[in-house]
């Protein structure tokens, strides 16, 4: 992945093919922005990618933006409520279709 942006919008763009995965608009001005990392849960813990999905951005409000995308990776584990949360929200889109 690659991460792009300015101080409203982050874009993020597959390496190999260079298309546009997906682009995020910020409710402030950003000044930063901080792809988490993601530790392993244990050592048989085997997922191949070594981020989360979740990305925190500062910027000209008084707390820090954050962006949780679960097709970037899953959930850190002291936010582990996310992936409840994006399982929830998957089996309501669901039960509507």
């Amino acid at each position: 992945l690659i991460l792009t942006g300015d101080k409203k919008v982050i874009k993020v763009w597959d390496r190999h093919t260079g298309q546009p995965f997906t682009t995020i608009e910020a409710q402030a001005d950003m000044n930063e922005v901080c792809l988490v990392k993601r530790k392993p849960q244990n050592s048989y813990d085997n997922v191949s990618f070594d981020t989360s999905g979740l990305l925190l951005a500062s910027g000209e409000m008084e707390r820090v933006m954050s962006f949780y995308v679960p097709e970037l990776g899953p959930a850190p584990a002291w936010a582990s409520f996310l992936d409840n949360l994006t399982e929830e929200l998957e089996e309501t889109n669901r039960k509507e279709e």
